[in-house]
Parts: C-alpha cells; structure tokens; sequence
C-alpha cells in the first residue's frame, strides 16, 4: 500500500462519511414517519449529552440541535475515515457495499457503546418499530459512505 493511497482512502472514507451521516439522518426522518415513530433527537439525545459531555457544561436548548448535528456528523466522519483507512489496507473490507459497516456501527455504537457511556437506552428496551428505524438508517450509512468513499478513489487511482 502506497502511503498517498492510504490518505486518499481516508479523505475519501471521510467524505462518504459526512455524506452518509446526511443521508442517514434523512432516512430516518422518512422512515420514522412511515413506522409512525417519533424521529429520536431532542434534548435528551446521545449525540447532544456528548456534546455537553465534551464540553463540560449543559447546553442552551437553542444550541442542542447544533451542538447535536455537529457530533453526529463528526463521529460519521470519523467513522468514515476509519472504514476507508481499512478498506486500503485490508480490500476484502469493502465486501458488501457498505453494508456491514452499518451494521458494525448499530451494533457496535447505538446498541453497545450508547448504552455503555449511558448516553441512551439500550436498543433491547425500546420499541421495536423504532429500532428498524435504527437498523436501516445505519444500513443507509453504510452505503452512501461506501457509495462515496468509492466514487472518489475510482477517481484518484
């Protein structure tokens, strides 16, 4: 592996991540609407107590939502970053579209890691309708960002 094809698979792992973290929040817009759950978010979010968290201070209700979407979008970036830098170093990584790396992050970050840093309720307590919300937002995640990180290394190679 080539050191610059390295950090173009991260700049481009990072990229699919923003996008995909877009996407995913969109998805899950949609579909909590089509289950008829509440779209999750609010003041009590996991990615707004991290926020405070980060910051050491509780948040003004008009900052939560920012402060909220910028840890969102900060964690898939990284996220992304990550699945690129793995996809350069070990291709077979890159198996299924995206796929499972949405699945590795509901597992993994909603399901384990949230509840873990008590950030939120575990996936097992929650209404079933929304946890699909969930699972398939995660999945739309991990395919935009795939799609993404993809476009732009065709591109660069």
């Amino acid at each position: 592996m080539r050191r610059n094809g390295l950090w173009t698979a991260v700049a481009a792992g990072v990229a699919g991540g923003l996008v995909g973290s877009v996407a995913m929040g969109l998805a899950h817009a949609g579909l909590a609407k089509v289950v008829g759950e509440k779209t999750r978010g609010g003041p009590e979010d996991a990615t707004v107590l991290t926020a405070e968290r980060l910051l050491g201070r509780e948040l003004e209700l008009e900052e939560k939502a920012v402060a909220g979407s910028l840890v969102h979008l900060l964690f898939g970036s990284a996220m992304g970053a990550a699945y690129g830098a793995a996809t350069a170093v070990v291709p077979k990584a890159a198996s299924g579209a995206g796929l499972p790396l949405g699945a590795a992050l509901y597992f993994g970050a909603h399901g384990y890691g949230v509840p873990k840093a008590g950030l939120g309720r575990s996936p097992l307590d929650q209404p079933l309708p929304g946890e699909f919300v969930e699972f398939a937002a995660h999945l739309v995640y991990g395919l935009v960002t795939d799609g993404i990180r993809r476009a732009i290394t065709s591109k660069v190679s």
